[in-house]
């Protein structure tokens, strides 16, 4: 009788040279390591995180089509309706010096004849500051009145007018006297305040006369009129005090 022969086991599947299958850019279950991404997608994954850090846009511009007669509509709206004139409310100061205003004042604490020299030069609204024009306002009022003008009196002065706390005190009066350069060019303090007021006047009459324009005003022989008026008025003011 013939020997069984023993059972033959199964052939195994041999792989093949690469050791994976392409199953549509994913790896084989049975390969060690997943294949190399695709070159082209890495090198536009970079182009496109570049792009982000550097802050651009990775997606080219859309480019539109010129048509007939846009540009010219563009052009007549600038034209019809130029930009507005500036507001009041810029952030650059107007022309004004802080340390001729203040040794005006402290001039006419040290000086007992400052007054006589700076009254005609010199007006208070000319004063760009607050504290300053108040302090002023006070030096004239006691020399108008004939009496001394030193700390003690200006301070009485501003406390009875209830300000001497907005402008600082006993101590903003005895900075200004002690940091005044020197009382005898007072003339010259007073024509420095008194060019920027005249300069700070011009600027608001040339902001009112062009809101006027902007505002389209049919009557423009009134408004001419009115400005010729307000600008002769500030060429006189220009003119007061001057001495050959």
């Amino acid at each position: 009788m013939a020997a069984k022969s023993s059972p033959r086991a199964p052939a195994r599947r041999r792989r093949g040279g690469c050791g994976w299958r392409s199953t549509g850019g994913m790896a084989s279950p049975w390969s060690p390591n997943p294949p190399p991404a695709p070159a082209r997608r890495r090198r536009v994954r970079r182009d496109v995180a570049y792009t982000q850090a550097a802050g651009a846009s990775p997606h080219p511009p859309l480019l539109l089509p010129k048509l007939p007669g846009v540009q010219n509509r563009k052009r007549d709206c600038v034209k019809h309706n130029p930009p507005l004139p500036p507001s009041s409310t810029t952030t650059t100061l107007p022309p004004f010096d802080p340390l001729a205003e203040e040794s005006v004042i402290a001039s006419l604490m040290v000086d007992e004849g400052a007054a006589d020299r700076i009254a005609g030069l010199v007006s208070e609204r000319d004063f760009f500051r607050d504290s300053n024009r108040w302090a002023y306002q006070a030096c004239i009022a006691l020399w108008r009145r004939g009496e001394a003008v030193n700390q003690v009196t200006v301070a009485h002065e501003l406390s009875r007018a209830g300000r001497l706390e907005d402008v600082g005190g006993l101590a903003y009066l005895a900075r200004l006297t002690s940091e005044l350069p020197t009382p005898v060019g007072c003339e010259s303090y007073a024509k420095l305040v008194h060019g920027d007021g005249v300069c700070r006047r011009v600027i608001t009459f040339g902001s009112d006369l062009v809101r006027r324009a902007y505002r389209g005003e049919h009557d423009i022989d009134a408004v001419l009129a009115s400005a010729a008026d307000e600008l002769a008025r500030l060429w006189e003011d220009a003119r007061v005090g001057d001495k050959p």
